[in-house]
C-alpha cells in the first residue's frame, strides 16, 4: 500500500509539472504553490481507492480542482482554496459528471461561503457542520443519491429533477445554478 502510495504521489506530482510547464497563460509560481500537503494526500486517498494509477483521472480532477480554485479567488470567496475537496466529492459520490454543480450551489446560496451559516455554504436546511470540507461531502453525498433519507429526490441522473428537488420554491434556481456552473467551467486556470 505504501508503494502503490508512493507511485501515486510520483505520478500526480508529475502530472502536476506538465501541467505547470505546459500551460502560459498565467503566473507560473502560482501553479504548485498552490498545492499544499493536504490537499496533494485528499486526491491520493481517492485515487487509492479508484486504481491510483489513472493518469486521465487524476488530470480531470486537477484540472476541475484548479477551475473551481481560480473562480471563487476571483469571486473573493471563502470557498477559494478548496477545490480539490470539491473535484474529489464529486467523482466520489457519483455526481463527476457535474464536477462544477456543488461549488455553483454554493455560489448560489451563500455567495461562495460569504453569506455561510454554521459552515453551511450551500443553505442545506439548517445544518452546521464541522468546516466547509465537510459541508462539501456531506452534501456531495445527498445530491448523488447515496444517503438512504435522502436517496428518493437525489438518485436520478437529471440534474434538473435534481436542483428542482433541491430548492422547488424558486423557479429559477435551476437557471442560476446552471450559469454558476458555465462561468466556472470556462474560468481560465
Amino acid at each position: 500500500m505504501v508503494i502503490r502510495g508512493n507511485i501515486s504521489l510520483i505520478l500526480l506530482i508529475g502530472l502536476a509539472l506538465l501541467i505547470f510547464f505546459s500551460n502560459d497563460d498565467s503566473p507560473k509560481k502560482d501553479k504548485l504553490s498552490s498545492w499544499n500537503q493536504e490537499e496533494v494526500e485528499v486526491l491520493n486517498e481517492y485515487l487509492e481507492s479508484h486504481d491510483g494509477d489513472d493518469i486521465a483521472l487524476q488530470e480531470e480532477i486537477l484540472v476541475q480542482a484548479k477551475k473551481i480554485d481560480a473562480y471563487f479567488k476571483r469571486v473573493n470567496a471563502p470557498l477559494h482554496g478548496h477545490g480539490i475537496t470539491f473535484a474529489v466529492a464529486a467523482h466520489r459520490y457519483g455526481i463527476n459528471d457535474w464536477p462544477y454543480l456543488l461549488p455553483a450551489i454554493a455560489q448560489a446560496e451563500s455567495s461562495g461561503g460569504k453569506h455561510a451559516y454554521n459552515n453551511n455554504p450551500f443553505g442545506w436546511g439548517k445544518a452546521s457542520f464541522e468546516d466547509f470540507d465537510h459541508a462539501i461531502h456531506i452534501v456531495g453525498w445527498n445530491l448523488g443519491g447515496n444517503n438512504p433519507n435522502t436517496a428518493r429526490y437525489y438518485r436520478t441522473s437529471d440534474i434538473g429533477k435534481k436542483l428542482h428537488h433541491y430548492n422547488s420554491v424558486n423557479r429559477e434556481y435551476k437557471n442560476k445554478v446552471f450559469a454558476f456552473m458555465r462561468e466556472i467551467s470556462k474560468t481560465k486556470i
